[in-house]
């Protein structure tokens, strides 16, 4: 058996008798605004709470692979460099969390503010 880092830091490799398995560190997101909270699940999967239990947590599943998110009263904002996904907030329903847009997006990081999305991109 062989345990070998690969040629980054976030690139690990395991190789047994039976097979090789390559593992890639995924930084996980986390926001806090208001009384919502998003935690990053995994690279397609967030889950979206009131902190102050008015009500039920809901989680969302995209075809993205996340690697950021941002949040606010009324929506939460998917991004991965490409593309963007806004989904909204339905406090008094249950179920999945409606997506309300998508749309292009090469920006490294983004942000919610009320109803505006700020984007930030090729270091503008």
């Amino acid at each position: 058996d062989k345990l070998e880092w690969g040629p980054n830091p976030r690139v690990m490799s395991v190789a047994t008798e039976q097979s090789i398995v390559v593992l890639r560190r995924t930084l996980l997101a986390a926001r806090l605004r208001d009384t919502v909270a998003a935690v990053q699940l995994s690279q397609t999967e967030v889950a979206v709470s009131a902190t102050d239990g008015s009500w039920p947590s809901r989680s969302v599943t995209t075809e993205m692979k996340l690697t950021g998110l941002d949040v606010s009263a009324a929506n939460l904002l998917l991004w991965n460099g490409q593309d963007a996904e806004v989904y909204d907030i339905d406090t008094a329903g249950g179920g999945a969390l409606p997506r309300t847009a998508s749309f292009p997006s090469p920006s490294a990081s983004m942000a919610l503010n009320r109803d505006s999305i700020f984007r930030c991109g090729d270091r503008k």
